[in-house]
């Protein structure tokens, strides 16, 4: 975080039908998103073997995503909501510097929703050039397209045995960085899917965000 700044904080709610709403908690200096090419460290980005883009402003996005990907990086799209509401228009060249591009149902349905161009299946964002797209469902587990092909994942019975899911919060947060993780380690894909879902699922057993985050040694517990 910058100096002089805080991270963001909110206040996750729920009614009565397990419905979550989340406010974000006015400060004075939050630290959202960089704004503008100029705050970018360069020096980073050329020392990373995958660049990992969440919620930041598309413009940035687009910038950092084509800088990583001509530097053959591997770049990993996440964006929120509030991007995907953007429409397929806003983020596509964002997606064209993309080789993992990540959502769940509620982003993937606003992507639809708010494009001009029309995308009827998620199979339809391969045409910008993604490798892999994943589409997180929850405890549904995920699916995911690869290389012209379709799998599904679903949560394996021993992790819904053993937990029960209460709060979705930072669950992409959590699948996101096992993910990264295991391709550091240059593991399968599947092997990587596979441990990014026991990350999140043990994350969904818990309220709150960074404190539900399992530790390596609870997720290697679990590990399919």
């Amino acid at each position: 975080i910058e100096r002089g700044k805080s991270s963001l904080q909110t206040l996750i709610l729920f009614d009565s039908n397990g419905e979550r709403r989340i406010m974000a908690i006015g400060l004075p200096n939050p630290a959202i998103s960089i704004e503008s090419p100029e705050e970018i460290d360069w020096k980073l980005l050329k020392s990373s073997k995958v660049v990992y883009i969440g919620e930041v402003f598309v413009e940035v996005a687009s910038t950092i995503a084509d800088f990583a990907k001509n530097s053959g990086k591997k770049v990993i799209y996440r964006p929120g909501t509030p991007y995907l509401r953007l429409g397929i228009g806003k983020i596509k060249d964002v997606l064209e510097h993309t080789d993992i591009f990540i959502m769940n149902e509620a982003g993937w349905n606003e992507l639809k929703k708010s494009s001009e161009e029309e995308i009827s299946n998620v199979a339809d964002l391969q045409k910008y050039g993604l490798e892999t797209i994943i589409l997180t469902r929850g405890s549904q587990g995920c699916e995911v397209w690869k290389d012209g092909k379709h799998k599904v994942y679903s949560i394996p019975k021993i992790l819904t045995k053993k937990f029960r899911a209460v709060d979705p919060t930072g669950a992409g947060d959590s699948f996101s960085a096992a993910l990264i993780k295991k391709l550091l380690e240059e593991s399968s894909f599947d092997e990587a899917i596979c441990f990014a879902q026991v990350a999140a699922y043990i994350t969904c057993s818990r309220f709150g965000a960074s404190p539900a985050f399992p530790t390596l040694e609870e997720i290697m517990k679990n590990y399919c």
